[in-house]
């Protein structure tokens, strides 16, 4: 219903619902319970509600309107939601049982599983290519479709699992990179650093011909690719989700406990080789936040709730803590990304930037995005409200709405959805800037 609300001016190819007369989301919420068969207390009172019914207010008062202001649209491409117990004479064919509140939930539960099998087809659309690193290594990344072109950079040791929603949109209208950086997986002696994943970035876009992107990086990706701007100003807007900027100047008290931990068994693991099956099950643990690996979860706050990584993104991310070598080899690059710090290069990334940070992130502070946007010539910062690190999946229909309008008109875009716990102001040109230390 949020995602139909937000896009009210696509009455010809997108049905609409309407309200036949005022009702209250109280009264929304019974119909929500009978269709879903989910337990529901409805709480009124802000002080007593818990980050999930934050999270329901918010996503909910977009559609609140369509609620208490009756609205008449064209019908024709339309399916009719009774909310209320009284109707019109001449809306008794509503009680058809194709526009019953269940029917309209089961469409909704249908069409997102079309959506999940139309992933398959569009990913796999994607053309593996390779290209030889200076060392003679190969380089593989992923390319297809036509149009402007996005270069997507994935976090250290991760697949494409987070980015699935994300690319398989993205293909419909642009010319799409897809690159991870490699050395996670196969031998230690392979483990390039950040300077020379930035080089091989710079190798893949000579190979592509590619004069002007658009840039979407994910988690540690964006570190890379404010190096990469540094080296090479090629892009014309650049977003970042989730972004892992440590160590940075100033920003050292931002460092969350998963950040501190993960760079001490790094370290461990780097002094001694054999250590690595020891962190392993710790290591997955943490990145997971599996309670089934911690005792002590304190169950059923909501909050923690929300912070837990997707049932389906568990696997893929665990991956570079599945054998004894990728964890070495992970622990390696994350020594080396530890060693870098940017923000002498941030005031030289002039390109348009859109950072965002998500309210529950337990593995990179929200904060930190926020201050690295502040330090940036011509950035805004949005922040998701009750989303974990891995909204780049999770969220991916706001995070495609904002990554969209922001690349129509980068130089006036400003971040809003009732989806957004917080925002910064537009971004300022360069000369109107607080100066940096």
């Amino acid at each position: 219903m949020f995602q139909v609300s937000r896009t009210s001016a696509r009455r010809n190819d997108y049905f609409h619902i309407a309200n036949l007369a005022s009702s209250s989301l109280k009264t929304l919420s019974q119909h929500i319970r009978d269709a879903t068969g989910l337990q529901l207390e409805w709480i009124e009172e802000l002080s007593k509600q818990d980050p999930i019914d934050t999270l329901l207010q918010a996503r909910i008062a977009a559609f609140s309107c369509y609620l208490t202001q009756p609205r008449c649209f064209d019908n024709s491409h339309s399916h009719s939601i009774v909310v209320g117990n009284d109707l019109s004479p001449h809306d008794e064919d509503t009680r058809n049982e194709g526009n019953s509140f269940e029917s309209f939930h089961q469409q909704w539960m249908d069409s997102r599983q079309r959506a999940r099998r139309a992933l398959t087809p569009a990913l796999e659309s994607l053309s593996r290519r390779m290209i030889s690193a200076e060392d003679g290594s190969p380089i593989e990344y992923q390319a297809a479709g036509s149009g402007p072109v996005l270069l997507c950079i994935n976090a250290t040791g991760q697949d494409a699992s987070v980015w699935r929603w994300f690319v398989a949109h993205f293909l419909n209208n642009h010319r799409l990179i897809y690159w991870s950086p490699r050395g996670t997986y196969g031998p230690p002696s392979r483990c390039p650093s950040l300077t020379s994943q930035c080089a091989e970035l710079e190798l893949i876009l000579s190979q592509e011909e590619v004069q002007q992107c658009r840039i979407v990086a994910w988690c540690s990706g964006a570190k890379i690719a404010i190096e990469l701007l540094n080296r090479r100003p090629i892009a014309s807007a650049m977003v970042l989700v989730t972004g892992a900027f440590t160590p940075m100047k100033g920003l050292e008290h931002l460092e969350t406990t998963f950040q501190r931990t993960l760079q001490q068994m790094c370290r461990m693991v780097n002094q001694r080789g054999e250590t690595a099956a020891l962190v392993k099950t710790a290591m997955v643990s943490m990145v997971t936040n599996n309670p089934a690996f911690t005792p002590d979860f304190p169950q059923g706050k909501p909050e923690d709730v929300l912070a837990l990584a997707s049932q389906e993104l568990r696997t893929s991310i665990a991956k570079p803590f599945a054998h004894e070598e990728s964890i070495r080899n992970y622990s390696s690059q994350v020594a080396d990304y530890a060693s870098h710090d940017i923000s002498g290069m941030l005031k030289k990334v002039t390109v348009p930037t859109l950072l965002l940070g998500a309210e529950l992130d337990q593995i990179v502070s929200p904060e930190a995005s926020k201050m690295v946007s502040e330090r940036l010539p011509a950035a805004c910062f949005a922040e998701l409200r009750g989303a974990s690190h891995y909204c780049l999946y999770e969220n991916a229909e706001l995070i495609i709405e904002l990554a969209e309008r922001f690349f129509d008109s980068p130089r006036t875009f400003r971040p809003a959805s009732p989806e957004l716990a917080r925002t910064s102001p537009a971004f300022a040109p360069a000369d109107a800037r607080p100066p940096q230390e």
